[in-house]
């Protein structure tokens, strides 16, 4: 897979997390996008997913546009799913952290259509289900996640000028089939 850089966005002024990419920091936020399959890099993933990324001076922001063809059939089994996380049910938007930078220690989100998320970390001493904040939006032709994670959470406070490892997945398998 080809490594691409992004700059996190500053949060200027108030925002409110509905699961809309609408306020300006995310139309200004660089955008990543064009991605592949996961275990066929030269495959492009079928369905477009963008991602974005924002922080004020408490949290990281991360915002995933999603658009999906299939948004009738997306939404009845959203409302069938238990409410809990369950990642055959609907879709699920992973993302990874790598704020050492090393490929070896991650922060894994994993966040459903449903609203219900996990987490999981690769460092032994922390804790596993930490407070995050998701929200999700559906519109006629996808839906959007924003996520918001306190640096607390990872250790960190903003304006380190650091590069992180980043990445984000989409698993959709609301047609019975990974894709």
């Amino acid at each position: 897979a080809s490594v691409r850089t992004i700059r996190a966005q500053r949060v200027e002024g108030r925002t409110v997390l509905d699961g809309r990419l609408d306020e300006p920091f995310w139309q200004r936020a660089d955008k990543a996008s064009d991605f592949s399959v996961i275990y066929s890099s030269k495959t492009a993933a079928v369905r477009k997913t963008v991602g974005r990324v924002a922080y004020d001076d408490d949290n990281l922001f991360v915002g995933v546009d999603c658009l999906e063809p299939r948004m009738d059939l997306l939404k009845r089994i959203t409302a069938k799913s238990s409410g809990k996380f369950d990642y055959h049910e609907g879709e699920t938007v992973e993302i990874f952290l790598d704020v050492a930078h090393n490929r070896k220690e991650f922060f894994q989100i994993l966040v459903n259509t449903n609203g219900s998320w996990v987490t999981h970390t690769t460092q032994a001493m922390q804790l596993r289900n930490v407070e995050i904040y998701p929200a999700v939006q559906f519109r006629e032709d996808g839906f959007s996640i924003e996520v918001k994670i306190p640096f607390a959470v990872l250790h960190l406070r903003p304006g380190q000028n650091r590069t992180w490892g980043f990445n984000i997945t989409r698993a959709r398998m609301i047609e019975g089939i990974p894709g």
